[in-house]
């Protein structure tokens, strides 16, 4: 039988800042050559990817693909990747959890 106690979610993960870009200033991060990876925005289609962009190294989060969570406290979507990512602007709507014993 397995023992269930409460828990503090700070306790379990790690909550990580997060780089957010506005979709007006996407053109001034983009570039020609380089890795696609997804942005994330407040949809729930589509797991919350909105599309696959090649931008600059300094809007990237979570660059060593650690399992992460994100959620976002607008619609209560959440999100499980390992892979580094965009983030749209959500005025800070938009949780980014990691915890190393996280897995698909």
């Amino acid at each position: 039988m397995r023992e269930y106690k409460p828990f503090r979610l700070e306790t379990l993960f790690n909550w990580q800042p997060q780089k957010e870009i506005r979709p007006l200033d996407i053109g001034k991060y983009e570039m020609e050559s380089g890795e696609f990876y997804p942005i994330y925005g407040q949809s729930t289609a589509n797991n919350g990817i909105i599309s696959f962009l090649r931008l600059t190294n300094h809007v990237l989060n979570n660059k060593e693909g650690k399992p992460t969570i994100l959620i976002h406290s607008n619609n209560q979507n959440t999100i499980y990747l390992e892979t580094p990512f965009y983030l749209k602007d959500g005025h800070g709507a938009t949780s980014v959890l990691q915890a190393d014993f996280l897995n698909r």
